[in-house]
């Protein structure tokens, strides 16, 4: 399987919890497609109010200054990209929440429709990449999405990242233009240039054992193509009060 599986869909939604996920995690496959000419839409689903991160020098004060500056990060990164983002505001951290989790699930089916998606691109469910339980529930949203659109007869593929950097799609990246969009992300990232202007990661930021694992995707992004398999396909769509997510 290679990027061919992904660059076939004409029309694919990115779907990712914080305002810096699209950049950290999907830029890579974001521009390998739209370089084939397909059409990337984004969505986000919370301002990312819940962090304690803060490297931009500007004070932010609460909850609503850190939605705000991080909004206003993300709609910077995606313009650079050619990009417009759907954000869907809801609780930093809570996207667990069975509540929430239909939210999302019913954002992404309306969208995919709307925008005659076929194909969402987003967290693996049982991960969350790095285990953030925001990425876990995205991914449980978009399974679920693709239950209730099977339902109405609309057909989508799935694709989840890969943490192990073993999947069977594999989106190389280039590391300088990748970190000139986290570069945009100022209140959560540590990114420098030397003198020839060449961009670089903080060594102190990067290099801690909890933020290891994003080291490939300064190279590689990995894909998996989540199967339609049985149990999916035969699953109804499932009200808020009673979803029990795959």
């Amino acid at each position: 399987m290679n990027i061919e599986t992904l660059t076939r869909h004409t029309n694919v939604l990115i779907a990712t919890a914080h305002g810096d996920d699209f950049e950290m995690h999907f830029s890579g496959a974001a521009h390998a497609l739209q370089e084939h000419g397909t059409e990337v839409r984004s969505v986000v689903a919370t301002d990312g109010d819940a962090t304690t991160l803060n490297y931009s020098g500007s004070p932010l004060a609460t909850p609503l200054d850190v939605a705000r500056r991080r909004r206003a990060e993300s709609v910077a990164a995606h313009a650079v990209q050619g990009l417009a983002a759907h954000y869907l505001g809801l609780p930093d951290g809570m996207l667990h929440n069975s509540h929430y989790l239909h939210a999302l699930a019913q954002s992404l089916s309306t969208l995919a429709v709307l925008h005659d998606v076929s194909a969402i691109i987003t967290f693996n469910p049982e991960d969350g990449y790095c285990g953030h339980g925001d990425h876990q529930a995205i991914g449980r949203a978009a399974l679920n999405a693709r239950h209730k659109l099977r339902a109405e007869n609309h057909l989508i593929d799935l694709f989840y990242i890969n943490s192990d950097h073993q999947g069977d799609i594999k989106v190389p990246v280039h590391a300088q233009r990748k970190l000139a969009l986290l570069a945009l992300h100022r209140t959560q990232m540590q990114i420098h240039a030397d003198a020839t202007g060449r961009l670089y990661p903080d060594q102190a930021f990067w290099h801690t054992p909890e933020r290891q694992i994003y080291h490939p995707l300064l190279t590689c992004e990995t894909y998996d193509q989540v199967p339609a398999i049985a149990h999916d396909m035969a699953r109804p769509y499932a009200r808020a009060a009673e979803e029990v997510f795959i």
